[in-house]
This record gives C-alpha cells, structure tokens and sequence, in this order.
C-alpha cells in the first residue's frame, strides 16, 4: 500500500513512528560510534595521545559524537 492511499491520520501515525524509529536507531549508531572510537584510542600503543587530540587528529567534530573536550568524556 502507497503512503498517499492512507488516510491523513494513518499517513501522521506512520510519518511519526518513523520518526521515533530513526531517532532510536541515530542514539544506537551514536552509541556504537562512541565506544568504537574508544576502543581505537586504547589500541593506540603508549605514549597515545589524549582522546581529545586522537578526535582532533582525525578531524570529528566534538559535538557530532557528543563529547566533552573539558572532561573528556562522552555525553
């Protein structure tokens, strides 16, 4: 069945669990994102830089992972 062959209400109801659905899986894959990056970090051999200059090496935005420069951490 095509979206424009539902009522206005079924095509709100579907168009919103999409929603839901895609920010579940956007928390997931940032979730995933967050420990993959530590992971990597700790196989760097010692000395390793901060998790903060290892970010800035690779040139992610901070705020796109959700990580917090001053106590490096993730939110």
């Amino acid at each position: 069945m095509h979206y424009l062959q539902l009522p206005n209400i079924s095509y709100a109801y579907l168009l919103q669990n999409d929603i839901e659905m895609l920010k579940s899986l956007a928390t997931k894959w940032l979730s995933v994102a967050q420990k993959v990056i530590v992971e990597l970090h700790e196989s760097i051999p010692e000395p390793r830089p901060s998790l903060t200059e290892f970010l800035d090496h690779l040139q992610l935005d901070h705020s796109l992972i959700g990580f917090n420069a001053d106590d490096e951490s993730f939110e």
